[in-house]
């Protein structure tokens, strides 16, 4: 597989998985320019299309429907893992916060 920045993943799984580049940019909180953006420069590191645009959305080509699986694995492990990260943090913060007299 070819080195994908990690910035640009969430973008790919959200276009993905919504099958609209304004819907996965209203899930992203972003610009649908910011989208089309992200998904030009996939385009250029993995030198296919991606998608497909028709006048209702987006289809996947086949190769992104090969890179699907991976690339969504690796965005929700990311993102769980952060998650444990920010509750341990905060953990650690009430733990260490010194008591009310």
């Amino acid at each position: 597989m070819k080195s994908t920045e990690l910035n640009l993943i969430p973008f790919f799984v959200a276009v993905y998985e919504e099958e609209s580049m304004s819907k996965a940019a209203q899930r992203l909180g972003v610009s649908q320019p910011a989208v089309s953006k992200a998904l030009k420069r996939l385009r250029e590191i993995y030198d296919d299309p991606l998608f497909h645009r028709s006048p209702v959305g987006v289809t996947p080509t086949s190769f992104a429907g090969d890179i699907y699986p991976a690339l969504s694995t690796a965005f929700k492990n990311f993102s769980s893992t952060l998650s444990a990260s920010r509750s341990f943090d905060l953990r650690c913060q009430s733990a260490s916060s010194p008591s009310p007299v």
